[in-house]
C-alpha cells in the first residue's frame, strides 16, 4: 500500500515591472538575478530542511546539489533569469512498506517557462566543444551523484506538456529517487 507522506509546493518569480521598480528603489544594488537568487535561497532552505529530516543527513550533499542544480537550471536555462517568468517547485514523498523493507519515494519537480530539452542531448563536459565552458556540467554531475548515492534507484525526466500555473508554455523537470529502510520490529 502506498501512503502519501509529504507534499509541498513553492513558486517564485512572476515579479511585475511595477513591483520591481519599488524593489529596485529600496534595494538599489540588486539586479534581476539577485532577486531570483534570494527567492531561490528561501525555497532551497525549506527543501533541504525537509529532505534531510525525512531522508537523512547522510545524503545531505546529494540533496543540496540536486536542489540547487534544479532551481538554478530553471532560472538560468529555463527562464533566462527573467524575473517576470514563474518557477514552481514541488516535492512529493510517498512510502511503500513491502515486507521488511520500507521504501521512501521522492519526486522533485521544477516547472519553468522555458523550452523543452532532452537530457541525453546535453553535451558532456569532456566533449571538445564544452572544454573551457563555465556551464553545462549540471545534468551530468547530478546523474553521477544520483548513481553514487542511490545506485540504480533514481531517474530524471523532462515533460514539455506542463507549464507553471497561468502560463501558456513551459516544461517540467522531474528527478525521482527512492531509499530503502529496513523495518524495525517493535515489541
Amino acid at each position: 500500500m502506498t501512503e502519501l507522506l509529504y507534499e509541498k509546493s513553492w513558486s517564485f518569480g512572476g515579479i511585475s515591472a511595477e513591483k520591481w521598480g519599488t524593489e529596485k528603489s529600496e534595494h538599489k544594488q540588486q539586479s534581476y538575478p539577485t532577486v531570483l537568487l534570494q527567492a531561490m535561497a528561501e525555497v532551497r532552505a525549506e527543501c533541504m530542511q525537509f529532505l534531510n529530516t525525512l531522508l537523512g543527513e547522510d545524503q545531505n550533499f546529494f540533496h543540496t546539489w540536486l536542489t540547487e542544480e534544479m532551481l538554478m537550471n530553471a532560472m538560468h536555462h529555463g527562464n533566462d533569469f527573467n524575473p517576470a517568468l514563474r518557477i514552481e517547485v514541488q516535492i512529493v514523498v510517498t512510502e511503500v512498506i513491502d515486507g521488511a523493507v520500507r521504501k521512501l519515494f521522492c519526486l522533485m519537480h521544477t516547472i519553468d517557462e522555458g523550452m523543452f530539452f532532452n537530457p541525453a542531448d546535453v553535451p558532456r563536459p569532456t566533449d571538445d566543444e564544452m572544454l573551457g565552458n563555465p556551464t553545462g556540467r549540471g545534468v551530468h554531475v547530478t546523474a553521477e551523484l544520483a548513481e553514487k548515492y542511490y545506485a540504480h534507484k533514481s531517474r530524471m525526466s523532462v515533460d514539455a506538456s506542463v507549464s507553471p500555473k497561468g502560463c501558456s508554455s513551459g516544461k517540467r523537470v522531474t528527478f525521482q529517487w527512492y531509499r530503502e529502510i529496513p523495518v524495525v520490529a517493535t515489541s
